[in-house]
C-alpha cells in the first residue's frame, strides 16, 4: 500500500506507463536554435531557459528567454538585445528577481561582466552592482536563505579581488569578504561547475577542480557556512576521478553526484553515485551497476523519491538509456518512465511543472519520434493534472482524507497548520515538497507533541513560491498544493 501511494504524489506525471512529448507544449514552435543550458522555473509557473541560442520560435532571443507555462514567449519578459555570449546558469531569488551567469560581457548593451540581476519584467536590476564583474565564465548561482548570493565559474578574479573560482555576493552585489577570508579557493585552470545548498546552510562545491585553499580536494567538497573546508565531509577520500557537473541534495540528507567520473575514491562508479551526509560512498545505491557510459549533467527528484537522470549517455547499467533514466530510491532503473528513442543530443536540464510535466532542456533536435528544438515537455496524458488543481486524491482502493484534513491559512507568509483525523495507534507521514520535487521536510504525527490534532509547520527559512504537502498512511492519503508569499 506505501508502494502504490508514493507512485501516485503530484508530482509523478510519468508514472507506471510511457512518457510521452507533449506536443501541445510550444505547439507548431520551432524552439531554440542552439543549445539551451538550463531551465529554471518561477513561483508564477512560468519557465525561464537560457544557453546559447540568438533565436526562439524564429523570433530575435539573445540567449535568455521567458516562456509561459504551454511553452510560448512570454513577450511582456523584455530583455532587449539580451546577452552578447552564452549563459550558463540562471537562479531565481525569493523576490522573483533572476540571477544569470555566463561568459557574457554585456547584456541589453550595458557593460555586465559574467554576472547580472534581471527584474521580474526581464529589465537590468541597477540595484545589483558588481563592478567589474568576473574576471572568467561564472557557471552556477546558489542563493541562500539569508539573501546572499554564491557563484562558481572559471574566474580568477572578481570586481578586482583575487577569488579562486568562488566569491559570495551580498543582496547588493558586494563581495562578502567574510566567505573563505583567507583561501585561495579552487586552484587555477580549473572551474566550479556546480553549487548546492544543505538545510544547515553549508555549501557543496563541485567541478574539475584538484584543489582548494591549497589542499587536495578531488572535484568535489563542502564548504562551511563561512566558506572554509569542511573536513569532516569525505575525510581522506580522493573524491572524483573527472568533472563533477551536477550535485543534488536529498530530503534524507543524502547527496547525488553526477558528472563524467568512472571512480571516486577509487572505486569504480559510472558518472553517478550517492554519498552519505558526511561525504562517504553510499554502497546501496546502485549496487553492482555499471552506471552511466557518459557524462551526467543534470539530476531531477521526484517528490516520491525517485531520480531522473539527463545527459549524454546511451546507456546505463548497460540498458539502451538515450540520455534519460529514471532510478528508484536504492538506483535502480525504473523501467516505468519509458522514453522510447531519447533524445538525439545531450540532456542540460530538467524540471518539474507543478501541473506534472515534466520539462527538459539541451542540445537535441528530436525527442523519442517528435521534432523539437531543444526544448520539450514530457508527460502522460492519462495522469496528467490540470495546473489549477490543488488535491489529488484516490479513490476505491485508498481512503481519501479530503474533507477530514485542514491545511491553512493558504497562502501563508512563514509558518501554516495541518490538522489531521486523530491518530490514534495510527502512524500519518507528512511530507514537505518544494516545487522542483525535492523533499524539505518528513514527519512522522506520533512523534510530535500534537495539541488539537495540530502541528505548525515553519518555512520561514525557505524562499516563496509553490509547496506540496502529503500526508499518507497505511490506508490514506491527502496531497494539498498551497503557496508561500
Amino acid at each position: 500500500m506505501k508502494k502504490l501511494l508514493s507512485a501516485l504524489f503530484l508530482f509523478c506525471a510519468i508514472t507506471n506507463l510511457p512518457a510521452q512529448v507533449d506536443n501541445t507544449f510550444n505547439s507548431g514552435g520551432s524552439g531554440a536554435n542552439a543549445t539551451i543550458n538550463c531551465v529554471a522555473l518561477q513561483s508564477t509557473g512560468k519557465i525561464i531557459i537560457a544557453g546559447s541560442f540568438v533565436q526562439f520560435n524564429t523570433s530575435a532571443k539573445n540567449r535568455i528567454v521567458r516562456l509561459n507555462t504551454n511553452g510560448s514567449i512570454d513577450n511582456t519578459f523584455a530583455i532587449g538585445s539580451g546577452a552578447n555570449n552564452v549563459i550558463y546558469s540562471v537562479a531565481i531569488q525569493s523576490d522573483g528577481k533572476i540571477l544569470v551567469g555566463g561568459l557574457f560581457t554585456t547584456f541589453n548593451g550595458v557593460a555586465k561582466n559574467r554576472i547580472v540581476r534581471l527584474t521580474t519584467t526581464g529589465a537590468i536590476d541597477n540595484t545589483f552592482s558588481t563592478g567589474s564583474g568576473a574576471s572568467d565564465a561564472v557557471r552556477a548561482i546558489v542563493v541562500q536563505t539569508d539573501g546572499k548570493i554564491i557563484l562558481g565559474g572559471s574566474f580568477a578574479q572578481f570586481n578586482g579581488v583575487a577569488k579562486g573560482k568562488i566569491v559570495r555576493l551580498s543582496s547588493t552585489g558586494a563581495i562578502d569578504n567574510t566567505f573563505n577570508s583567507s583561501g585561495a579557493g579552487a586552484n587555477a585552470s580549473s572551474a566550479i561547475f556546480t553549487l548546492a545548498l544543505q538545510t544547515d546552510g553549508k555549501i557543496l562545491v563541485g567541478g574539475s577542480f584538484t584543489q582548494f585553499n591549497t589542499s587536495a580536494k578531488g572535484r568535489i567538497l563542502r564548504l562551511t557556512t563561512s566558506g572554509a573546508i569542511d573536513t569532516g565531509f569525505n575525510s581522506g577520500g580522493s573524491g572524483a576521478s573527472s568533472d563533477v557537473k551536477t550535485i543534488k541534495v536529498q530530503g534524507d540528507g543524502k547527496i547525488l553526484v553526477g558528472g563524467s567520473f568512472t571512480q571516486f575514491n577509487t572505486s569504480a562508479k559510472g558518472r553517478i553515485l550517492r554519498l552519505t551526509t558526511s561525504g562517504a560512498i553510499d554502497t546501496g545505491f546502485n549496487s553492482g551497476g555499471s552506471g552511466a557510459n557518459d557524462v551526467v549533467n543534470t539530476i531531477a527528484l521526484q517528490s516520491n523519491g525517485k531520480i531522473i537522470l539527463g545527459g549524454n549517455f546511451v546507456q546505463f547499467n548497460t540498458s539502451a538509456k538515450t540520455r534519460i533514466v529514471r532510478l528508484s530510491t536504492t538506483g535502480a532503473i525504473d523501467n516505468t518512465l519509458s522514453a522510447g528513442s531519447g533524445a538525439t543530443s545531450a540532456i542540460n536540464g530538467i524540471v518539474w511543472q507543478t501541473n506534472g510535466g515534466l520539462i527538459v532542456v539541451g542540445a537535441f533536435t528530436q525527442f523519442a519520434t517528435s521534432a523539437v528544438g531543444r526544448i520539450c515537455r514530457l508527460t502522460n496524458s492519462a495522469q496528467r493534472l490540470s495546473s489549477d488543481e490543488n488535491e489529488h486524491t484516490l479513490t476505491n482502493e485508498v481512503h481519501t482524507l479530503t474533507n477530514e484534513v485542514q491545511v491553512f491559512p493558504n497562502p501563508f507568509a512563514e509558518k501554516f497548520e495541518i490538522k489531521i483525523p486523530s491518530v490514534g495507534t495510527s502512524s500519518y507521514n507528512i511530507l514537505i515538497y518544494q516545487s522542483n520535487g525535492a523533499l524539505i521536510k518528513e514527519i512522522n504525527a506520533n512523534s510530535f507533541g500534537m495539541n488539537d490534532n495540530k502541528i505548525l509547520i515553519d518555512l520561514s527559512s525557505y524562499p516563496s513560491g509553490f509547496y506540496f504537502v502529503n500526508i499518507n498512511n497505511e490506508s490514506s492519503f491527502y496531497s494539498k498544493k498551497i503557496i508561500k508569499l
